[in-house]
């Protein structure tokens, strides 16, 4: 069963939430307006009625909210990556203290190796749209910077 782009699992539990309506009328009806707990009369002052139906329409709504989740809502999300085929990518970068080295030239200024290899990684990814990339940095310990995903186009 199908609601709002909602698939319930097992539908057979929102027939429940037809009885809520029965359930407030009986309620209604009766006389006694609460459930008797011994030694609740001790705290139980009776005054005007101001604003009573605030609890039990939260009552009501708490019922409801739970059998809702007993159907087992489950939204249907399309994976549009899903057709896509593609190698799985992972990229390593050096963090150590070794590519702070301003070895090379960008125009007439000294770009440190960080700098000079931004954009090759960028025009990699940008020329591998089908492929999901990760990135994994490293100095010492490796991290994963970047699960594998499918990326987008980075400047």
């Amino acid at each position: 069963m199908s609601l709002f782009g909602i698939l319930f699992h097992s539908p057979l539990w929102l027939l429940l939430l037809l009885g809520l309506p029965a359930v407030a009328w009986l309620r209604h009806r009766r006389s006694t307006l609460v459930v008797v707990v011994p030694s609740a009369d001790d705290w139980h002052k009776p005054g005007p009625a101001v604003g009573s139906w605030w609890p039990l329409a939260c009552a009501y709504a708490g019922i409801a909210l739970m059998v809702i989740a007993l159907a087992r809502p489950q939204a249907m999300v399309l994976d549009e990556n899903a057709s896509r085929r593609g190698y799985d990518v992972m990229i390593c970068i050096d963090l150590s203290t070794s590519m702070y080295s301003e070895d090379f030239k960008r125009g007439d200024t000294m770009v440190n190796r960080l700098q000079a290899i931004r954009p090759v990684v960028s025009a990699f990814i940008n020329n591998r749209p089908n492929d999901r990339i990760g990135i994994v940095v490293f100095a010492g310990r490796a991290y994963t910077f970047s699960p594998l995903r499918a990326c987008e186009i980075i400047t």
